[in-house]
This record gives structure tokens, C-alpha cells and sequence, in this order.
């Protein structure tokens, strides 16, 4: 790091910190104190809806030592989750749809692309020469209202070898190795 740093500024990202551990936590902390004067610029994210007594201990310590600038996101407003769709999109969609994806996502942009990409797998969402057309039925809002519902319904699209590796994948934990997950699956890489 020291020497991509001194050849140009260098931006880091390290993203939902609430999962790290301590170990991690203590790098990062000593990158912060190693690299005081040099052009980098760390960006640091966590969710606050999911506690963590090791992050809050280590925030409260950067905050101490004044090394940090916290900045809190907040839901998108409807008009941002319209502009949000129209910039995947290519094209806006109906305010109906937009007031449904809003209310069932929150205003959460991870939420509104995910739950956008389901609408589009399950042709709910068709793009036609007219742009982008709705297909539901009366009354069925066809907008998944979770992100498991989401994961579900993806996880019906796999085969049924996709399906039992994401099941093996799912019980060895949120991180492996590749070669870890083959082994236990018994498959190939392909």
C-alpha cells in the first residue's frame, strides 16, 4: 500500500464493518495511524441496524482520536428511488410502481436494485418498443416484499445442482474459499 501510495493518491474501501472482527478492525486501525500524511483516503461502511459492540468501541476510539468524518445515509425520498430506476432503467416507470417499489423497499438503494432486478426476472418488468410495461394482474402488486422473498424466488430459477450448492455454500458460513465449497459439494469448478 505504501508503494501504490506513493506513486498516485489511493482510495480504500472497506465495507460493512459491522461483521468484522477484532483483528480486522485493528489493521485498519493501524493503516489509519501508518499512512497520517499520505494521500489516502479511506471510506469506511457499516450498517448501524445491526449492532456490533467490537465496531462500537473502535468508532468510539477513532472518534477520540479525531481520525474519522462520519457521514449517515438516509433512505432515498420517492423522487430519488424514481431517479434511481430511471438511471438503471434507461427510462421511468409509472409513479404506481415507483410508490410500490418506495413502499416496500423503504427507500433502501440496495433494496430498490435488487427488488428491481427480481421484476425483471420474473417478467413482471418487460421493456417493449413503447419503453418499459408493467405486467401484473389487478390487484397483485407482483414486488417481492423482502429481500429473502427476492433471494427465493432466484433460488427457484437455479437448477437443482445450483440449488444444492447454494445450500452447502449457505451452511459453511458467510465467507470460504472456492476450493472449500468444491470439495464439500463434490463438483467441478464449472
Amino acid at each position: 500500500l505504501g508503494n501504490l501510495m506513493t506513486a498516485s493518491p489511493l482510495l480504500l474501501l472497506f465495507e460493512d464493518l459491522q461483521w468484522s472482527d477484532e483483528a480486522s478492525l485493528d489493521f485498519i486501525l493501524y493503516l489509519v495511524h501508518r499512512s497520517a500524511g499520505q494521500p489516502l483516503c479511506l471510506l469506511l461502511t457499516y450498517r448501524t441496524d445491526e449492532p456490533s459492540p467490537v465496531l462500537d468501541h473502535w468508532l468510539a476510539h477513532l472518534d477520540r482520536e479525531r481520525l474519522a468524518q462520519e457521514f449517515k445515509l438516509t433512505p432515498l425520498a420517492p423522487h430519488a428511488v424514481a431517479t434511481m430506476v430511471r438511471a438503471i432503467l434507461g427510462q421511468p416507470l409509472g409513479p404506481d410502481v415507483i410508490h410500490a417499489l418506495y413502499t416496500v423497499t423503504e427507500g433502501n438503494p440496495f433494496f430498490v436494485e435488487e427488488i428491481l432486478k427480481s421484476m425483471l426476472l420474473s417478467g413482471v418488468l418487460v421493456r417493449t418498443e413503447k419503453g418499459w410495461e408493467y405486467h401484473a394482474q389487478p390487484g397483485e402488486a407482483h414486488i417481492p416484499r423482502s429481500i429473502q422473498a427476492v433471494v427465493h424466488q432466484r433460488a427457484e430459477s437455479l437448477t437443482p445442482t445450483g440449488r444444492q450448492t447454494l445450500e452447502v455454500a449457505s451452511a459453511i458460513g458467510r465467507s470460504f474459499p472456492f476450493s472449500f465449497l468444491q470439495a464439500l459439494s463434490g463438483l467441478d469448478e464449472q
